[in-house]
């Protein structure tokens, strides 16, 4: 029974962390959209994933191959939206084109990885 408990829980956070990134994503089309190039963005490690990777019960899966496969791209969206708002902040819309398609493909890896974690969780 704890295990059932623990499988579900893990899939309703790690379902909950790629809404997170959703919803993260559409902040920076819509920062984007309203000129607001001086909002704050978070690091790879300052959302939720990251708080969880880094410093919270996710380490727990560290031996992990998709637990480790999901830091790069992790990084890489934050990075890119990061970069997405430089370059629009510059004027500079080919770049932020450029960082918006990176961001997007790298949050495809990240929800890989994070399917492929719960997978081999299940397996384990």
């Amino acid at each position: 029974m704890q295990r059932v408990i623990h499988i579900a829980s893990t899939r309703a956070f790690l379902d909950t962390v790629k809404l997170d990134h959703a919803i993260w994503k559409n902040n920076i089309y819509s920062f984007l959209q309203r000129g607001a190039f001086n909002e704050v963005i978070n690091n790879h490690s300052e959302c939720r994933l990251g708080q969880w990777y880094y410093h919270g019960e996710g380490k727990a899966f560290s031996h992990l191959r998709s637990y480790t496969l999901m830091e790069e791209p992790h990084k890489t969206v934050h990075e890119m939206g990061r970069e997405a708002m430089s370059q629009a902040k510059s004027g500079n819309m080919s770049e932020v084109v450029t960082a918006i398609n990176a961001m997007e493909e790298a949050s495809k890896k990240v929800v890989i990885q994070i399917d492929s974690l719960m997978h081999e969780i299940t397996q384990s």
